[in-house]
């Protein structure tokens, strides 16, 4: 197996409506026990526990008392053991932690794939003989990815993904007891995404002033070879919305392709992307809406999902003319632009869908303003660079929000783009 960092959803169907086209994203490595922590709420399970050296050293308990370290940590006793929380309520999880030895001193029992599972069963009875969906896989290597937020197995990770509600979660350790069975020394439980920009994580998010601009994870979310259809958003031409751009390199090559129409075509993939023309030295890539939205997200790749039966070229999906810096702004009157920060693709830390960053597949941010809803009429990237000689590629762009209902419109479209305290999160896809 690639030394990276697997996090696959391959959901049942059963699961299916509770986490579409969900993926693990990691989003921190070390640190301490996070906010709003719900494991100590949970009563603590396990399939069997190691004998260890007879004084307690390794416990169930132990993975919710608060404390990392070898002492108090969980290793099973059996082949592929699992260890997990049960609550007495169902409960929402968009996220977990898990290590080792958080404290940096033992590095062995770490490596291998811990697959991830949920349950909606009263599981305390027979954990083994509930229900169980599962939910992902998370494979540490051994030596990690140097350079990224798998530098050091051994130590805490916390992984956002799409939310989930269950009655209970487990996690498979790999191995088998003293022949080097993994541990865990704490186990934690989250309802909330966390930001996951910085520059361990390759993407960089600069809001301006007033604003809010997060990733919330996905790693290349609803891709697949074949061109997969776009998630629903308020961009698609379908909606009524309709694309522009600075320049189109299409015409320049004589291909039917590379212009601003597959900005919101509602298809990823290279023969349907857009490449900015030589041109201005800002080049820039937007839709105009069907009218005065609030905004609440913003998506974007180069390449998401090959698209052969369309037209898709070069052996497969691109992963060229992504990186760099990208302005998002928004009008209301579709003259005067205002900028609301800034996103910056800095580096890949693998190929796989899902897991570390993968600079050239869909990533989606969420976007709030301090002072109120962002209000818009249209929305638009000025883009790192055009032209034939490395232009920057965008095989879609997606905005996510809802439409100011009648009548007040004309009303809210006068103001300025905030009102206090508003904050508003899109519906899951």
């Amino acid at each position: 197996m690639s030394p990276r960092l697997l996090a696959l959803l391959a959901l049942p169907a059963t699961a299916m409506a509770q986490n579409p086209n969900g993926s693990f994203a990691i989003v921190e490595q070390g640190g301490t026990i996070g906010a709003g922590n719900l494991a100590t709420a949970g009563t603590p399970f396990a399939r069997d526990l190691i004998n260890g050296d007879g004084v307690g050293v390794h416990t169930v308990a132990g993975i919710i008392d608060g404390a990392f370290g070898n002492p108090g940590s969980w290793i099973g006793n059996s082949q592929d053991s699992w260890v997990g929380l049960a609550f007495a309520t169902p409960q929402s999880f968009s996220g977990l932690a898990f290590g080792r030895d958080n404290t940096g001193t033992f590095l062995d029992r770490a490596t291998g794939t811990f697959v991830v599972e949920f349950s909606n069963s009263d599981v305390l009875g027979d954990p083994g003989s509930a229900v169980w969906q599962k939910l992902g896989e998370i494979t540490y290597p051994e030596g990690g990815v140097p350079g990224s937020l798998l530098s050091a197995p051994t130590l805490r990770h916390r992984f956002n993904f799409d939310a989930v509600t269950a009655r209970a979660i487990r996690i498979t350790a790999p191995g088998n007891s003293f022949a080097g069975g993994a541990a865990i020394d704490e186990l934690e439980l989250f309802a909330s995404k966390i930001n996951v920009a910085g520059p361990a994580s390759g993407i960089i998010t600069s809001p301006a002033p007033g604003y809010r601009i997060t990733w919330d994870g996905n790693d290349g979310k609803f891709g697949s070879p074949g061109g997969s259809p776009t998630a629903a958003n308020l961009a698609l031409a379908t909606n009524g919305s309709t694309a522009f751009s600075s320049g189109d390199l299409g015409p320049q090559l004589g291909i039917p392709f590379h212009v601003a129409g597959n900005l919101n075509d509602g298809r990823y993939g290279n023969a349907n992307s857009w490449i900015g023309g030589d041109g201005p030295a800002q080049a820039h890539a937007g839709v105009m809406l069907n009218g005065l939205h609030q905004i609440t997200g913003i998506a974007w790749g180069r390449d998401n999902g090959l698209d052969e039966a369309n037209g898709d070229c070069c052996g497969g999906t691109l992963t060229d003319r992504w990186a760099g810096l990208y302005d998002i702004q928004v009008t209301t009157d579709g003259s005067t632009w205002n900028s609301i920060g800034s996103v910056e693709l800095q580096k890949s830390f693998d190929a796989a869908l899902g897991g570390l960053v993968t600079g050239w597949l869909r990533h989606e941010f969420e976007l709030s303003a301090d002072a109120g809803p962002i209000l818009a009429t249209g929305v638009r990237l000025i883009v790192p660079s055009t032209g034939i000689g490395g232009g920057t590629a965008i095989d879609e762009l997606e905005i996510f929000g809802s439409p100011i209902p009648e009548p007040g419109a004309a009303l809210l479209g006068g103001l300025a783009l905030g009102f206090a305290g508003f904050r508003r999160r899109r519906a899951a896809q």
